[in-house]
């Protein structure tokens, strides 16, 4: 009788500790689903987030090259701009925009600048959440429910709408509330750093 007694005494403290341990991974997982829903949230109300400017400048006079003729010529299918090419000692291609082309692309100097927002984008969910009560790094997906038809500039590295794609942002508490000092979207962010990459003609003065 006493080893049945003792015997139904670890069960209860088992029934117990399992109980409790399920108590506390239930609480925790509530407070990390609210945490990842509040980041989503956040994310989602940042102007510059939902809806990007396309951050797009390059030379106006570019250095005739593959690697630039590659990443000119989808606005030329557009109806963007034309390409003028000027032979000398460093061959290169003018840029000249269309009608069309001022629309959404401006001169300054001899530059040549995106003046269009890219579209509308929201995060669909956050993946991974780290950090503590004052800062997070959070990784998430996102998907663009908009996007503006000259944005096919980026030729195969243009966005697709509906699609997931995967972004990377930080979270400060400061001043009683979250902020998000910084995020990135590594597949836009490379599609346009390309255009960072042209070359400009020598003597252009940029």
């Amino acid at each position: 009788m006493l080893s049945r007694s003792v015997f139904q005494e670890k069960k209860l403290w088992i029934t117990v500790g399992v109980c409790a341990l399920a108590v506390i991974l239930g609480g925790l997982w509530a407070r990390r689903s609210l945490q990842r829903a509040q980041g989503r949230n956040l994310l989602n109300e940042q102007a510059g987030f939902r809806s990007p400017a396309l951050e797009i400048t390059f030379p106006r006079r570019v250095i005739d090259n593959e690697a630039g003729d590659e990443l000119l010529q989808p606005g030329v299918r557009l109806g963007l701009w034309t390409l003028h090419r000027h032979q000398g000692p460093t061959d290169y291609w003018e840029v000249r925009l269309t009608d069309r082309g001022r629309r959404v692309f401006s001169i300054v100097g001899n530059q040549v600048l995106a003046t269009f927002r890219i579209g509308t984008r929201e995060v669909t969910r956050i993946v991974e959440l780290e950090g503590n009560s004052g800062s997070r790094q959070v990784r998430f997906r996102y998907v663009w429910k908009e996007l503006h038809p000259n944005l096919e500039v980026l030729g195969a590295a243009a966005p697709a709408p509906e699609r997931e794609y995967d972004g990377e942002a930080v979270l400060l508490y400061e001043n009683d509330r979250w902020r998000v000092p910084h995020w990135s979207t590594p597949e836009l962010d490379d599609a346009v750093a390309r255009f960072r990459t042209l070359q400009s003609a020598p003597g252009d003065g940029t």
